[in-house]
């Protein structure tokens, strides 16, 4: 009776009604295929359909709209082709003058190779979580990736602070993070990780930080599993010394 009353409310498009049916139906039969597969296809209805409707009110610079759009897309699937990053401009934009952030990249110097990439990936959530003090944004991981993929070969052929300048330009964002990690000395299970914050507009430096972690053996061995915990204290010092 639930998913017939559900499929009723979504043909007179009122979906959020219907939605809430469907998710009650499911609550009484956890198992009902009926129910879930309602219930999923109109999620996935209304996260494109919100998304759509976000990007119309963006290009018509009706931010708050647009914003609001997003933000109900984000609830149904924060995956969404370029939500995040779509989601994270607008806010960006309406709270004005928020540094608009991106990490690029880390040059990797160190005896653990491969090891930027995740170490990359921890530290933008890591700092992502962060921003929600809002005090600034961050472009979402994917897009800075897509545009390294698709711009840097053609604007360098090496990891640099023009390139980075370069790129930043390309992403909007009014400051970009790039990095260095290198092993200290002769030995494989010493560190030196540093990160810094280059404003796009002039190439300046606004800050450096630096760690220097050391492992024992065992840690080596399960190296992997060590870098979100380089990662979160390389976050909470730039936070510490005030730098976001």
């Amino acid at each position: 009776m639930l998913t017939q009353m559900g499929d009723d409310s979504k043909s007179k498009e009122k979906y959020e009604e219907a939605l809430a049916l469907y998710k009650k139906a499911l609550s009484y039969n956890p198992t009902s295929v009926e129910a879930k597969s309602r219930l999923d296809n109109l999620s996935q209805d209304m996260v494109a359909r919100y998304y759509n409707l976000g990007r119309t009110y963006e290009n018509e610079n009706q931010l708050d709209s647009a914003l609001e759009a997003y933000e109900k897309a984000y609830i149904y699937n924060p995956n969404y082709q370029d939500l995040a990053d779509r989601y994270t401009r607008v806010k960006a934009k309406l709270q004005g003058n928020i540094p608009l952030r991106a990490i690029l990249f880390f040059v990797n110097r160190s005896s653990q190779l491969g090891m930027e990439t995740p170490m990359i990936q921890s530290l933008q959530t890591e700092l992502a979580s962060k921003s929600t003090s809002k005090k600034f944004a961050m472009v979402d991981y994917k897009k800075v990736q897509a545009v390294i993929n698709e711009q840097a070969k053609g604007l360098s052929d090496s990891l640099n602070d023009s390139l980075a300048m370069d790129l930043g330009r390309i992403l909007g964002a009014s400051e970009v993070v790039v990095g260095e990690i290198v092993s200290e000395g002769k030995k494989s299970n010493k560190f030196i990780i540093t990160a810094r914050v280059l404003k796009v507009s002039s190439g300046d430096v606004v800050k450096e930080i630096k760690i220097s972690p050391s492992f024992n053996d065992k840690e080596m061995a399960d190296f992997q599993n060590q870098i979100p915990g380089l990662a979160k204290d390389l976050a909470d010092k730039i936070v510490k010394e005030g730098w976001f």
